[in-house]
């Protein structure tokens, strides 16, 4: 038997193992849900948003594939450690949605069922009700969603575009995931998603936006209170100054693809514009808010004293530090929230450099102990 191959081959599914999937699963461990006590009394959802998955356009095939794989066992094992009871998708599950033609369309789609289509062993189902008040359709997923893990998906601006809304993506997006606008029930709670980018003023221009907006006005009129509110843009705020200490802890200056905490946030662009924003929370008067699209953190509390809260990005391309959030619904509406950690892409890739560092200085030492045995074995007396 050769032992310095198994042992090689011992210390490279080691290497594989450890820093790629072990420090995934570590960090995962770490956390917890912010409630552990009878689940009777609450509901448990996974809270991502701003995924993004990449685009041909604009990256390579490895890059895709790097960051596909690792966007997949991330979900999946956040799934099979804490198994929620939804999940909650808060927009832009793509990079170049708006952009993509039909062949790439369809690559996208079966790339998002390969990393988010996961099961769960909850039999939560049950809880999710329809509410239809007017002609609005609401129902889970149809392409994410199982009979024990629904799966609701608010759209963004990079799935189908921003101020001139891509019918086309529209109708797209309804067809795989769910329509952009609508309530629905997980228990005795009210959920309403709608599409933000709608209530931008240029979003009428088109037929799409026009019914999207004309769907928002019809919800709005019910005058239904809403337990929890889910828009991919966040509702005013003028910047990111009041956000908590989670927020405090983000770089000064920003990254590439988050501003500072100071930066001035650009009404319609980064936030929905006043005028709907009050008459949101006039109208509905939301006891909670899950928001995305500015990949950072930040809980708010309006001054109707609605609470909002804007999940960061769960990519690595987004930041190098992506993170979800792991939130209980109470029977009451009431909302617990914990932010949750990925590993720091930096960190990782450190990580890996090491470990091949010394597998190679290990192959190296066995290699030369190799063939110092080898010449004592094949020349005995020359070496007395």
């Amino acid at each position: 038997m050769n032992y310095p191959i198994l042992l090689i081959t011992f210390l490279l599914a080691f290497i594989i193992t450890v820093p790629l999937g072990g420090l995934h699963f570590i960090s995962i461990c770490c956390c917890k849900w912010p409630l552990t006590n009878d689940r009777a009394t609450h509901h448990r959802a996974l809270v991502i948003s701003d995924a993004h998955l990449l685009g041909q356009r604009k990256r390579s095939l490895i890059d895709i594939v790097w960051t596909d794989f690792w966007l997949q066992k991330q979900f999946s094992f956040i799934n099979s450690i804490f198994q929620p009871d939804l999940v909650l998708n808060i927009g832009d599950v793509l990079d170049e949605g708006k952009r993509a033609n039909k062949n790439q369309y369809n690559s996208y789609i079966a790339r998002t069922k390969a990393i988010f289509f996961r099961k769960s062993k909850t039999n939560s189902m049950k809880n999710v009700q329809s509410n239809i008040p007017i002609h609005i359709k609401s129902s889970a997923s149809s392409l994410l969603s199982t009979p024990t893990l629904p799966h609701y998906t608010v759209v963004g601006n990079h799935d189908i575009g921003w101020r001139y809304l891509n019918d086309l993506r529209l109708s797209t997006f309804e067809r795989d995931h769910n329509s952009p606008n609508g309530f629905f029930q997980i228990g005795n709670l009210t959920f309403a998603r709608i599409n933000s980018m709608a209530l931008h003023p240029d979003a009428i221009k088109t037929p799409g936006g026009r019914n999207q907006r004309d769907e928002i006005d019809a919800m709005l009129a019910t005058g239904k209170h809403v337990d929890v509110l889910m828009t991919h843009q966040p509702l005013y705020r003028k910047n990111d100054l009041h956000c908590g200490i989670e927020r405090m802890q983000d770089p000064k200056k920003g990254g590439v693809t988050f501003y500072s905490r100071q930066q001035q946030l650009i009404v319609d662009d980064d936030v929905v514009n006043q005028a709907y924003t009050q008459r949101i929370l006039d109208q509905w008067t939301p006891t909670n808010i899950l928001s995305g699209h500015l990949h950072s953190v930040c809980r708010f509390k309006h001054n109707s004293k609605s609470n909002e809260l804007t999940i960061p990005t769960f990519s690595w391309r987004m930041r190098p530090d992506p993170k979800y959030f792991l939130v209980t619904f109470q029977t009451d509406g009431n909302m617990q929230a914990k932010q949750c950690s990925l590993p720091h892409e930096h960190y990782f890739m450190a990580l890996i450099a090491i470990w091949i560092v010394v597998i190679v200085l290990l192959v190296v030492k066995m290699v030369c102990c190799a063939n110092a045995i080898k010449q004592v074995t094949v020349d005995p007396i020359k070496n007395l």
